[in-house]
């Protein structure tokens, strides 16, 4: 994901600069409702497997509507934690209100709207839905679900997000990337716990907590081409056989998760408009398919079209 706003940059942006602002650094979206003298501002950028911006911006509602899901759908999840103010947040047809301290999970490949009837601010992290090992029915569970305050795995999440993003500003950038980790393994324990545990065969908490730690991991090291399943094994400190039983529960294999990551985000990285400028093989490279010939045969077997091809198509259909 490409940065935004460099963290120094706090700007007030007039209501046509923060709309587009904000699409530019989570997806399409659209901006209404904003009064006169409106004023936002937004900072922020990709840190390990996340995408972190801190929004701050006057009364105003923000829609993901079919039509800019049509325009670019790379199939991210956001959560959004209330710091000041308070929003509301509707999806699949629930409504939750947040006040400070308070966050909820949406997702971008399905229509969400957030009212702010007055001056706000919100941490929001977005991140590939592939990293809280949820299937969409789960998801579609635990969408606009208020969560954080004062009990449970929610209120022990919230101040490690408050200190991923002050981590911005404060921290190295290793430091912030351990943050980011750790960050998502606690989101994915929160969400897999709010889900109705009613199928016997769900593996446990913590079974779910190692899966995301693993796939945070891949994620954020898909560009070195060395990512192998002994190296993931390895960081996380268990078998290359254990490891294959997490993957082997889902009809799958390390190998296999690893190859479909990097062409997901390839796929993803095509279709992006900001990126339009990359040729093919820079595009491939990113996410670690640095023999350009194998990135287009790969790429062709798994989608049924050249990287070339793929990008000119989207072109056409944006």
């Amino acid at each position: 994901m490409t940065a935004v706003l460099a963290p120094e940059d706090h700007r007030p942006l007039d209501v046509d600069a923060f709309a587009w602002t904000v699409s530019q650094a989570f997806v399409p979206l659209e901006t209404a409702d904003a009064r006169a003298g409106f004023r936002g501002r937004v900072h922020g950028g990709s840190v390990g497997p996340l995408h972190v911006c801190e929004v701050a911006a006057d009364a105003h509602t923000v829609q993901r509507t079919p039509r800019t899901i049509r325009v670019f759908d790379p199939g991210y999840l956001k959560v959004g934690l209330q710091l000041h103010g308070r929003g509301l947040v509707m999806q699949d047809d629930r409504l939750a209100s947040l006040g400070p301290g308070e966050f909820a999970l949406y997702d971008t490949t399905r229509p969400y709207r957030l009212r702010f009837d007055e001056p706000y601010r919100v941490l929001v992290l977005m991140l590939p839905r592939q990293l809280l090992r949820l299937s969409d029915s789960d998801l579609a569970r635990i969408t606009a679900q208020p969560l954080g305050g004062h009990s449970g795995l929610g209120a022990v999440a919230v101040p490690l997000l408050r200190q991923l993003a002050a981590g911005f500003e404060e921290y190295e950038r290793a430091v912030t990337t351990h943050l980011a980790e750790a960050a998502v393994e606690l989101l994915a324990a929160v969400f897999v716990a709010q889900v109705d545990d009613s199928r016997s065969s769900r593996p446990s908490t913590k079974h779910w907590v190692l899966r995301a730690r693993i796939a945070a991991f891949v994620e954020a090291n898909l560009p070195d081409p060395g990512l192998d399943v002994p190296s993931i094994a390895a960081a996380h400190h268990i078998s290359v056989r254990q490891l294959q039983k997490i993957f082997e529960s889902e009809q799958t294999t390390a190998s296999a998760w690893i190859r479909e990551r990097r062409l997901e985000r390839c796929r993803r990285d095509l279709a992006d408009p900001r990126l339009a400028h990359l040729p093919v093989a820079a595009i491939g490279a990113r996410s670690g398919l640095r023999d350009s010939a194998h990135f287009i045969r790969t790429f062709k077997t798994r989608y049924g079209v050249t990287p070339g091809a793929f990008r000119r198509e989207r072109q056409v259909g944006a």
